[in-house]
């Protein structure tokens, strides 16, 4: 009787590994779900960036939203504003977004700007407009002077 008792102990012990195992396995499989969940949160507009010959980072999307910009609006942004011809960086926008400016409106300026002729550097627009200004009233003023 005792070989039996010693028999079922030893089952026992054999289970409970097992269910560590799978204990751990479930763990596992749920933190990695969570991480594809939370890195597809950005997979699409890493594509979209990248299908449009202008890519940004996987993790430079993932500290964006940690630093609580919308990633959204600063890959739109840029890719609005790089499809117009104008030299800008996702940082630069990114930096814009987080001293308080209008991204979209510094960007749609400076696209205004272009079609007009006017010479607008992305650092004094980004300034103007932080100080209250409005950019393209600046950047007219040259021209005006001159006539």
């Amino acid at each position: 009787m005792s070989g039996g008792a010693s028999t079922i102990v030893m089952g026992q012990a054999g289970g409970g590994v097992a269910s560590v195992a799978v204990v751990v396995g479930v763990v596992v499989c749920l933190v990695a779900l969570i991480a594809l969940a939370f890195i597809g949160r950005f997979f699409g507009l890493w594509l979209q960036a990248l299908l449009a010959g202008h890519p940004v980072g996987l993790f430079e999307l993932i500290e964006m939203w940690l630093r609580r910009i919308d990633p959204r609006m600063v890959v739109l942004t840029y890719l609005q504003a790089r499809k117009a011809g104008i030299e800008v960086s996702p940082a630069a926008l990114k930096a814009h977004a987080l001293a308080g400016g209008d991204v979209p409106g510094l960007v749609n300026t400076l696209v205004a700007a272009k079609r007009e002729g006017l010479i607008l550097g992305f650092d004094d627009a980004a300034a103007a407009e932080l100080a209250g200004v409005d950019p393209l009233d600046q950047a007219r003023l040259p021209t005006a002077a001159a006539d």
